[in-house]
């Protein structure tokens, strides 16, 4: 009975884990990777969660992990299907994605339309390459204060655009 009742809390953990989290997680890997793997890597994080179960459930933030866990697949699926050399996503702050994806689905291609060749450059070397924007603004003879506002105007444009 102890056996039944652990598995039944399990499953509703999973279930409660998977609602909260499935769009959060599915729009942070589309911001990165683009349609063509997103369906699939967010299920392959979903399959390893319920795998480390356990570990989720003890582990003091279960959104860290399963963001964590998302970008590794990425990392995985970018090396094997593109081809790619070792360019590291950053770890930041999760709100810095969801604050620059404002709850919707785009791309870096999507935004062509909407930002400079310049600006999206800039947003791939920080989400991408993993620069900060005071590394970005020295690079590109900015004061820091400026790039930091760079940056606020560039994600207002996309918030405002129809990416």
């Amino acid at each position: 009975m102890i056996n039944e009742n652990t598995k039944k809390d399990d499953v509703g953990f999973f279930n409660r884990l998977y609602n909260q989290y499935y769009q959060k997680i599915y729009k942070y890997i589309l911001f990165i990777t683009g349609v063509r793997f997103s369906e699939d890597i967010v299920q392959e994080t979903f399959c390893t969660a319920w795998e480390k179960l356990y570990e989720i459930k003890t582990h003091p933030s279960p959104q860290n992990w399963l963001y964590k866990t998302a970008r590794n697949k990425i990392m995985t699926t970018m090396k094997k299907k593109m081809n790619i050399c070792e360019t590291p996503i950053p770890e930041c702050e999760l709100d810095t994605y969801e604050a620059v994806a404002y709850e919707e689905q785009f791309t870096f291609d999507d935004l062509k339309n909407v930002l400079t060749s310049n600006e999206i450059k800039m947003l791939r070397q920080h989400f991408i390459e993993g620069y900060s924007i005071k590394e970005i603004s020295i690079a590109n003879s900015m004061k820091i204060g400026t790039g930091t506002m760079k940056f606020s105007r560039m994600y207002k444009k996309i918030k405002n655009s129809k990416c």
